[in-house]
Protein backbone atom coordinates (compact mmCIF):
# COMPACT_ATOMS: atom_id res chain seq x y z
CA UNK A 1 0.00 0.00 0.00
CA UNK A 2 1.69 3.45 -0.89
CA UNK A 3 2.38 6.33 1.38
CA UNK A 4 -1.04 8.54 1.73
CA UNK A 5 -0.38 11.55 -0.05
CA UNK A 6 -1.64 14.81 1.56
CA UNK A 7 -2.90 17.66 -0.66
CA UNK A 8 -0.44 20.18 0.99
CA UNK A 9 2.74 19.59 -0.39
CA UNK A 10 4.58 17.81 2.78
CA UNK A 11 5.72 14.54 0.91
CA UNK A 12 8.83 14.94 1.87
CA UNK A 13 7.93 15.61 5.67
CA UNK A 14 5.75 12.28 5.21
CA UNK A 15 7.84 10.18 3.52
CA UNK A 16 10.58 10.94 6.44
CA UNK A 17 8.04 9.93 9.11
CA UNK A 18 7.24 6.68 7.34
CA UNK A 19 10.96 5.86 7.23
CA UNK A 20 11.41 6.22 10.54
CA UNK A 21 9.11 3.77 11.51
CA UNK A 22 9.15 -0.17 11.12
CA UNK A 23 7.86 -1.55 8.30
CA UNK A 24 4.67 -3.42 10.85
CA UNK A 25 4.44 0.21 12.35
CA UNK A 26 4.14 1.97 8.99
CA UNK A 27 1.55 -1.15 7.97
CA UNK A 28 -0.46 -0.11 11.23
CA UNK A 29 -0.34 4.16 10.47
CA UNK A 30 -1.17 3.74 7.02
CA UNK A 31 -4.28 1.22 7.89
CA UNK A 32 -5.54 4.13 10.31
CA UNK A 33 -5.10 6.96 7.91
CA UNK A 34 -7.24 4.89 5.46
CA UNK A 35 -9.67 4.10 8.08
CA UNK A 36 -10.55 8.15 8.63
CA UNK A 37 -10.00 8.42 4.48
CA UNK A 38 -13.20 5.84 3.97
CA UNK A 39 -14.85 7.49 6.42
CA UNK A 40 -14.74 10.88 5.14
CA UNK A 41 -15.94 8.95 2.25
CA UNK A 42 -18.84 7.67 3.57
CA UNK A 43 -19.58 11.17 5.50
CA UNK A 44 -19.28 12.84 2.05
CA UNK A 45 -22.37 10.31 0.58
CA UNK A 46 -24.04 9.69 3.81
CA UNK A 47 -27.79 10.71 2.82
CA UNK A 48 -28.72 11.24 6.31
CA UNK A 49 -25.89 13.87 7.15
CA UNK A 50 -27.73 17.59 7.94
CA UNK A 51 -27.05 19.99 4.97
CA UNK A 52 -25.12 22.09 7.36
CA UNK A 53 -22.43 19.44 8.17
CA UNK A 54 -21.78 19.22 4.58
CA UNK A 55 -18.58 21.15 4.71
CA UNK A 56 -16.78 18.71 7.08
CA UNK A 57 -13.20 18.51 7.39
CA UNK A 58 -10.92 15.35 8.34
CA UNK A 59 -7.29 15.68 9.35
CA UNK A 60 -4.85 12.86 9.97
CA UNK A 61 -1.29 14.38 11.45
CA UNK A 62 1.78 12.36 13.12
CA UNK A 63 2.82 14.59 15.58
CA UNK A 64 5.29 14.66 18.51
CA UNK A 65 8.55 12.93 18.71
CA UNK A 66 8.77 11.29 15.87
CA UNK A 67 9.01 14.42 14.22
CA UNK A 68 10.49 16.79 16.41
CA UNK A 69 13.08 14.08 17.74
CA UNK A 70 16.09 12.07 16.63
CA UNK A 71 16.19 8.77 17.24
CA UNK A 72 13.85 5.58 18.26
CA UNK A 73 10.66 6.85 20.05
CA UNK A 74 9.01 4.30 22.26
CA UNK A 75 5.77 5.20 20.17
CA UNK A 76 3.75 6.84 17.76
CA UNK A 77 1.50 9.82 18.21
CA UNK A 78 -1.12 10.78 15.98
CA UNK A 79 -3.45 13.69 15.67
CA UNK A 80 -7.08 12.98 14.33
CA UNK A 81 -9.13 16.13 13.51
CA UNK A 82 -13.03 16.71 12.17
CA UNK A 83 -15.41 18.87 12.74
CA UNK A 84 -18.10 16.19 11.15
CA UNK A 85 -21.37 15.29 12.77
CA UNK A 86 -23.22 12.50 11.97
CA UNK A 87 -26.78 12.55 12.35
CA UNK A 88 -26.57 9.30 14.87
CA UNK A 89 -24.38 8.36 16.98
CA UNK A 90 -21.71 5.41 16.88
CA UNK A 91 -23.04 2.14 18.09
CA UNK A 92 -20.36 -0.68 18.45
CA UNK A 93 -20.99 -4.07 17.33
CA UNK A 94 -18.41 -5.74 19.44
CA UNK A 95 -20.48 -7.41 22.34
CA UNK A 96 -16.68 -7.55 24.06
CA UNK A 97 -16.40 -3.74 24.52
CA UNK A 98 -16.84 -2.52 27.90
CA UNK A 99 -19.44 -0.46 29.44
CA UNK A 100 -16.91 1.99 30.45
CA UNK A 101 -15.04 2.25 27.06
CA UNK A 102 -18.49 2.54 25.64
CA UNK A 103 -19.38 5.37 27.69
CA UNK A 104 -16.45 6.83 27.16
CA UNK A 105 -16.55 6.54 23.60
CA UNK A 106 -18.96 9.34 23.31
CA UNK A 107 -20.99 7.67 20.19
CA UNK A 108 -17.69 9.70 18.54
CA UNK A 109 -17.64 8.08 15.03
CA UNK A 110 -14.18 8.08 14.73
CA UNK A 111 -13.36 7.10 17.51
CA UNK A 112 -15.81 4.03 17.62
CA UNK A 113 -14.24 2.94 13.85
CA UNK A 114 -10.74 3.05 15.14
CA UNK A 115 -11.84 0.99 18.27
CA UNK A 116 -13.57 -1.50 16.95
CA UNK A 117 -11.27 -2.48 13.54
CA UNK A 118 -8.34 -2.12 15.48
CA UNK A 119 -9.53 -4.65 18.42
CA UNK A 120 -9.29 -7.12 15.92
CA UNK A 121 -5.37 -6.89 14.27
CA UNK A 122 -3.55 -7.54 18.17
CA UNK A 123 -3.89 -4.69 19.49
CA UNK A 124 -5.93 -3.66 22.58
CA UNK A 125 -7.08 -1.08 22.18
CA UNK A 126 -7.70 1.31 25.08
CA UNK A 127 -9.79 4.91 25.61
CA UNK A 128 -7.56 6.65 27.78
CA UNK A 129 -9.23 9.94 27.65
CA UNK A 130 -13.00 9.99 27.54
CA UNK A 131 -13.96 11.67 23.85
CA UNK A 132 -15.80 14.85 24.09
CA UNK A 133 -19.57 14.35 23.89
CA UNK A 134 -22.07 17.24 23.73
CA UNK A 135 -23.81 14.23 26.64
CA UNK A 136 -21.59 14.58 29.16
CA UNK A 137 -20.83 17.80 30.00
CA UNK A 138 -19.00 17.33 33.09
CA UNK A 139 -15.15 17.14 32.88
CA UNK A 140 -15.35 17.03 29.04
CA UNK A 141 -11.92 18.17 27.47
CA UNK A 142 -10.67 19.49 24.02
CA UNK A 143 -9.27 16.30 22.82
CA UNK A 144 -10.10 12.56 24.04
CA UNK A 145 -7.72 9.75 23.50
CA UNK A 146 -7.03 6.35 22.30
CA UNK A 147 -4.00 3.96 22.96
CA UNK A 148 -2.86 0.96 20.72
CA UNK A 149 -0.97 -1.39 22.59
CA UNK A 150 0.04 -3.72 20.55
CA UNK A 151 0.17 -8.12 21.66
CA UNK A 152 3.36 -8.60 20.42
CA UNK A 153 6.52 -7.32 20.26
CA UNK A 154 7.56 -6.86 16.94
CA UNK A 155 5.53 -3.28 17.14
CA UNK A 156 4.99 0.06 18.74
CA UNK A 157 2.25 1.25 20.58
CA UNK A 158 0.21 3.83 18.94
CA UNK A 159 -1.58 7.31 21.00
CA UNK A 160 -4.33 8.69 18.73
CA UNK A 161 -5.34 12.38 20.29
CA UNK A 162 -8.70 12.64 18.70
CA UNK A 163 -10.15 16.39 18.37
CA UNK A 164 -13.85 16.83 17.17
CA UNK A 165 -16.94 18.67 16.49
CA UNK A 166 -17.69 18.97 20.47
CA UNK A 167 -14.05 20.01 20.70
CA UNK A 168 -14.22 22.50 18.26
CA UNK A 169 -17.84 23.90 18.94
CA UNK A 170 -17.02 27.14 20.17
CA UNK A 171 -13.96 27.75 18.71
CA UNK A 172 -15.78 29.44 14.96
CA UNK A 173 -13.19 27.65 12.83
CA UNK A 174 -14.35 26.51 9.88
CA UNK A 175 -11.40 24.86 7.97
CA UNK A 176 -8.53 22.47 8.48
CA UNK A 177 -6.17 25.37 8.40
CA UNK A 178 -7.74 27.88 10.71
CA UNK A 179 -7.44 24.99 13.22
CA UNK A 180 -3.39 24.45 12.55
CA UNK A 181 -3.35 28.35 12.84
CA UNK A 182 -5.58 29.12 15.55
CA UNK A 183 -6.01 26.18 17.64
CA UNK A 184 -3.27 23.76 17.48
CA UNK A 185 -1.03 26.47 18.80
CA UNK A 186 1.93 27.00 21.30
CA UNK A 187 1.37 29.47 24.33
CA UNK A 188 2.73 32.07 21.79
CA UNK A 189 0.66 31.30 19.35
CA UNK A 190 2.66 29.27 17.31
CA UNK A 191 1.59 26.52 14.68
CA UNK A 192 2.72 23.22 17.41
CA UNK A 193 5.09 20.73 14.66
CA UNK A 194 3.26 18.27 13.09
CA UNK A 195 2.97 16.45 9.65
CA UNK A 196 -0.34 16.13 7.85
CA UNK A 197 -0.59 12.48 6.73
CA UNK A 198 -4.26 13.06 5.08
CA UNK A 199 -7.15 15.67 5.19
CA UNK A 200 -10.48 15.88 3.27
Amino acid sequence: MPDPIPIRGEERKVKEFFLRLKPADAITVRAIVNTVKLLADDYANDKWIISQHLDAFFGVYAIAGNITKFGSRPDINLLIVTNSWWSYGYRSEDPKISHEDSLALSGDHVAGTLRDIFSKEDYEVKVRKEIPSVHVQTGVKDKGMLRLEPKDEGRKPIGIIIVNKVSLQNSGIKTLEEFEEQIDVDSKGNPLPKVLLFEA
